[in-house]
């Protein structure tokens, strides 16, 4: 975790409930019970691993649209 901002937008069409923790209290919480540490770490991981995997998918479209372009321009 950093010190850095994070937002992120939550559409709901149901009841439900809402979590939500200052990462100072977050760190604070994982210091004192360190067996939990590994499932915030997870879920960051899965996380940034979408959003590769994601990006990855639309720049390999990218490359492919001008690929295609390239060739029916010459």
């Amino acid at each position: 975790m950093t010190q850095n901002l994070a937002s992120a937008t939550v559409r709901i069409n149901q009841s439900s409930r809402t979590f939500e923790i200052s990462s100072e209290a977050l760190r604070k919480l994982i210091k004192r019970n360190g067996e939990i540490e590994a499932h915030p770490e997870a879920a960051f991981s899965h996380n940034i691993r979408a959003k590769l995997v994601a990006t990855n998918k639309r720049l390999q479209t990218a490359v492919q649209a001008n690929a295609s372009e390239t060739s029916a321009a010459e």
